[in-house]
């Protein structure tokens, strides 16, 4: 999608650093309102796709040569795969298919994803009869992540936003779905490298992560966390647990965030959590936004029986 490495940015860290930030709580009530951000963002380019710098496309073959190009920095292509992207359509305003097949491709390391700002200014925008992406599987180093999206009779707009980067959002959709998961193998391992990548910047080394978790109806997620670190040498071990929990109107509820240190530097980690933890616990954020208001989430589930997997559904 956009952001191929926005999916690991939101997921591992978000959904099991702080969006597990509870522990067994009952479901709070429907009424509350949401004030947080949206944890996937259609806005910002979630389930939607590059575009490479420079003008916008003004033609059908030039979208699909910007949308290729805006791959080819982000991934390695499998040499096997003929034709990665294809865009069928008389006219950009109106487009029979777009398809994007990467599945085999590796996330170059050298890649740095950048979500859209909110507000991104609007060039153009088109209609798709069929819209489909797979990444079945789409490689980080040593793990392998599952990306798949579909939509019937999509609006996407390419939109640029203040600092001149562009994309080609999914705004809404009759009728689609999403659908993301990991297995109880990549998962951890997707979560050490993330972590790895971050840890870097400030001088930590990441040497190992273990995820436990469950996931007791479609619409809950419970879990755990711990990652073993060091700072020059000095240990930093910590754990993080909780639950999140979807209500009927697929709003995501935090609360009774914990975390705990194993050592003196994990535990001032763990302090720092929990204090992260308990500004989340004040927030209810929608699952999924996009830019057209009238799409919205209709469905979703949560699997924990191996892995991670989320599905979601939407639609006008």
């Amino acid at each position: 999608m956009i952001r191929t490495m926005g999916f690991w940015r939101m997921i591992i860290p978000g959904m099991l650093l702080i969006g597990l930030a509870a522990c067994a709580a009952p479901k709070p009530p429907a009424t509350q309102k949401a004030v947080g951000p949206p944890i996937l963002d259609g806005r910002r380019g979630m389930a939607g796709f590059p575009l490479s710098p420079g003008p916008a496309p003004g033609s059908v073959g030039e979208l699909e040569s910007s949308i290729l190009q805006a791959y080819r920095l982000r991934l390695e292509l499998p040499s096997a795969t003929t034709r990665p992207v294809s865009v069928i359509g008389d006219e950009l305003s109106w487009l029979d298919t777009l398809r994007v097949d990467v599945s085999g491709a590796k996330v170059r390391i050298e890649y740095l994803p950048r979500q859209l700002e909110v507000g991104a200014v609007e060039l153009t925008r088109s209609r798709v009869a069929q819209l489909d992406y797979l990444a079945t599987p789409l490689w980080f180093e040593q793990a392998q992540v599952n990306l798949w999206t579909s939509a019937r009779m999509a609006d996407v707009r390419i939109v640029r936003d203040s600092r001149n980067q562009s994309g080609l959002i999914l705004a809404g959709a009759e009728q689609g779905f999403l659908e993301i998961s990991l297995s109880g193998k990549d998962l951890p391992q997707a979560a050490l490298q993330i972590l790895r990548r971050g840890a870097a910047h400030v001088g930590a080394n990441v040497k190992s992560v273990s995820i436990d978790l469950r996931s007791d109806d479609p619409g809950s997620l419970e879990g755990a966390l711990r990652v073993e670190s060091s700072i020059l040498l000095v240990p930093v071990t910590f754990s993080v647990h909780g639950r999140m929990e979807i209500d009927d109107r697929f709003r995501v509820h935090f609360s009774n965030g914990q975390a705990r240190g194993e050592d003196a530097l994990g535990t001032l980690v763990a302090s720092f959590l929990e204090m992260k933890m308990r500004k989340t616990e004040q927030e209810i954020r929608p699952l999924m936004r996009f830019a057209d208001d009238r799409t919205q989430v209709r469905w979703m589930k949560f699997d924990a029986r191996d892995g991670l997997r989320l599905a979601i559904g939407f639609g006008r």
